[in-house]
């Protein structure tokens, strides 16, 4: 029976079906622990599996047996090898995951401080007494992104410039299209980006009117009891409207609404927000 598991662990370990070695080695070392071909095998499958600190045990065994042995000799440094590279890569993902811990914290309390600073100001314009705690100031309400929608977000902040830099959407309702901003940084202006992408016209743009200098900027907000729309002043930085007392991130992603200056669609979406 020990020759029949031991010749099956073979077959076995040439189909790369290493579980199944494994189980055939274990119940051919039942019948005789001291098997070289036996422990080398599991050695290998071991190995195969990155349980590497096993496949040295079992090479250790085997080496006890035959000290000599060239072929468990040399596996036994492939897998002290091996051992290294796991130790190494392991390393390197526990780094990558504490410097990104370290960022979403870091981006966190970036967008807190910055939406805090946003409330205090706003409280101070209306009132000469403190605000109790950073986030009241007269009924405006400031909510900032959770965990999660921060990591799936792509916010970055540079901790050389402490400054964030967001993605953005710009929303065109009027052909129901989009841009897609990925790193809007928050002290570039809009009319930065509107310049950029409306440096050649826009394939959807039937009538035109799309231009960088012949667009407005709004944003939604629901401060209210209906929706409202503010006006965006085209040169202000992003940080500046985000701080805006009725602005407030969804799912980590600012978007805001570009209507063409002038024309009978625009005279008609803004007439929704006025009922």
């Amino acid at each position: 029976m020990e020759a029949c598991h031991a010749n099956r662990a073979a077959v076995n370990l040439e189909l790369q079906n290493y579980g199944m070695v494994l189980k055939d080695c274990a119940k051919a070392l039942g019948y005789n622990p001291r098997n070289i071909k036996v422990l080398y095998r599991s050695a290998r499958a071991l190995y195969a599996l990155d349980r590497v600190d096993e496949a040295i045990d079992c090479c250790d065994h085997a080496l006890a047996v035959e000290p000599e042995n060239v072929a468990v000799k040399a596996q036994r440094e492939r897998c002290v090898e091996g051992k290294r590279i796991l130790e190494e890569k392991r390393r390197v993902v526990e780094e990558r995951e504490r410097r990104e811990s370290e960022r979403k914290e870091a981006l966190a309390k970036a967008i807190e401080v910055s939406f805090c600073l946003a409330c205090v100001c706003v409280f101070r314009q209306t009132s000469s007494s403190p605000p109790k705690s950073p986030h009241q100031s007269r009924g405006i309400k400031i909510e900032t992104p959770d965990a999660t929608a921060l990591s799936t977000a792509n916010i970055v902040l540079d901790p050389s410039t402490d400054t964030l830099t967001w993605p953005v959407f710009f929303l065109y309702p009027e052909y129901k299209e989009s841009d897609h901003i990925q790193a809007f940084d928050e002290t570039h202006t809009f009319q930065d980006h509107l310049d950029v992408i409306f440096e050649h016209p826009a394939p959807w743009d039937q009538r035109e009117n799309y231009t960088a200098r012949g667009v407005e900027v709004y944003f939604e907000h629901n401060a209210g009891l209906h929706p409202g729309l503010v006006k965006v002043g085209k040169k202000l930085p992003l940080g500046e409207v985000l701080k805006h007392p009725k602005y407030v991130v969804q799912n980590g992603i600012p978007s805001f609404i570009v209507l063409p200056r002038e024309g009978p669609f625009k005279e008609v979406f803004l007439a929704r927000y006025k009922k």
